[in-house]
């Protein structure tokens, strides 16, 4: 028996507390359960699904044309996950065109490894997008089909009962 600064002493728990409802005791190590589905064990799935989908609509990028962050994630559906585009393109697999995505500066985003900011200059120059002091002119290369294909940039507007659609830029 413990005492507790000197007011009545401290005893273990009877042990009808220990038991379970199931009348199993709970000393000891639990069996593991496997839980089901949470939502954070879906948000792995989708990570996963925008990454993917991300990834697919740079590679449709045409040669010679580029597409910023915003835009990339806006056309999926997504307007405001910009920096979750640019965690997607810093993981690209082979073959992805990852050079044709600049920030919305039309600039070729900072990183810490200088050298991939250099080759992704060189290889927007190849393919004769003009990059001067570090920026590339999007209103004269950016990839105008994005916003279109995808359904992110046109709204439907009412006014005075009819519906008319605009591009928003």
């Amino acid at each position: 028996m413990i005492l507790e600064a000197g007011l009545r002493p401290l005893a273990a728990p009877p042990r009808e507390r220990l038991l379970e409802p199931s009348g199993s005791r709970s000393w000891g190590p639990t069996p593991r359960r496997r839980p089901p589905a949470t939502p954070a064990r879906d948000e792995g799935n989708r990570r996963l699904v925008f990454v993917s989908e991300v990834h697919r609509l740079v590679r449709r990028i045409p040669h010679g044309r580029i597409a910023t962050y915003g835009q990339i994630a806006a056309s999926l559906g997504r307007p405001r996950a910009a920096r979750a585009v640019g965690w997607a393109m810093r993981h690209c697999p082979r073959g992805v065109p990852w050079h044709r995505v600049v920030n919305a500066h039309g600039g070729i985003s900072r990183r810490p490894d200088a050298s991939s900011m250099l080759t992704q200059r060189l290889l927007l120059e190849q393919e004769g997008v003009r990059v001067r002091r570090g920026r590339v002119s999007l209103t004269r290369y950016a990839w105008r089909a994005l916003g279109r294909a995808a359904g992110a940039r046109r709204a439907v507007r009412r006014q005075n009962g009819t519906a008319e659609t605009c591009d928003s830029r």
